[in-house]
């Protein structure tokens, strides 16, 4: 991988000093600070210095495919181009939202054939 130069210790400085992370333990944040991890490749990650690591857990559970998927990032850059994004409230839908309900209700085990899309609400 050709990792571009990243100022790793002004980011850690910006990051510490102005990003509230999730889940941190801040008795020693303000003096360790967060590794940046600035590249992806595969089923790995890179930080600014270039230094390789096995993302286990694929990005928090949302980059099963692994990361620089040409197929995937094709197929996101053809959707956006049409439309990136639309709101389903009410009676309205979209040909991705529609498509995705019925194959994840195919797949899905017994009588299970509704899908009601959601996202996690921040703690």
């Amino acid at each position: 991988m050709n990792t571009p130069t990243y100022n790793t210790e002004e980011l850690w400085r910006m990051d510490r000093d102005h990003y509230i992370h999730p889940w941190t333990d801040f008795s020693v944040f303000k003096e360790k600070g967060s590794l940046v991890i600035a590249e992806a490749e595969g089923a790995y990650v890179f930080d600014s210095d270039g230094k390789r690591y096995l993302d286990g857990i694929g990005g928090l559970w949302c980059v099963n495919i692994g990361y620089g998927n040409e197929e995937m990032a094709e197929a996101i850059a053809d959707q956006a181009r049409r439309m990136p994004y639309y709101s389903t409230f009410t009676h309205v839908t979209t040909p991705p939202a529609a498509k995705l309900a019925a194959k994840l209700a195919q797949l899905a085990p017994g009588t299970l054939n509704h899908v009601m899309y959601g996202a996690r609400a921040a703690r």
